[in-house]
């Protein structure tokens, strides 16, 4: 069927997702011989001296029980609904703000140096911050 159409139902479903995943990797521990007692989590039995044919029919089984199309599909619908889309507004207010930070550097750096310089040296450090800071914008 189709996808939920409430976030949340579709983030609750994801996490039962994860979960069962979760479960899934467990078992395949145990298929793989890596749990010495031979049960998983949802009691299915697996001898410790299980044959190869037996250990791959329960790994086959264990595998094919995973609806990936399915989680791709809610994956993407809660993508849709989360990713945010950028509008002419908001790329007007980055320009914006970024040229009020660019208006707002050059004075400052202009004075930084000017600072530091002896006070017959300062107009000169300012008009070459301003003609720098000019020479990069055209670039």
């Amino acid at each position: 069927g189709d996808a939920p159409q409430d976030p949340a139902a579709v983030e609750k479903q994801l996490a039962e997702k994860d979960t069962r995943i979760a479960e899934l990797e467990r078992e395949l521990r145990v298929v793989g011989g890596a749990h010495a007692g031979g049960r998983s989590r949802g009691g299915a039995s697996l001898r410790a001296e299980a044959t190869l044919e037996e250990r791959v029919k329960a790994l086959e089984k264990t595998v094919s029980s995973v609806n990936v199309t399915s989680m791709d599909e809610q994956v993407a619908h809660l993508l849709r609904h989360v990713d945010p889309e950028y509008d002419s507004g908001s790329i007007a207010w980055l320009n914006t703000a970024s040229t009020l930070v660019f208006m707002m550097t050059i004075p400052g750096l202009a004075l930084f140096y000017g600072g530091l310089v002896r006070l017959q040296n300062v107009l000169s450090i300012v008009m070459q911050s301003f003609s720098i800071a000019c020479l990069i914008t055209v670039l």
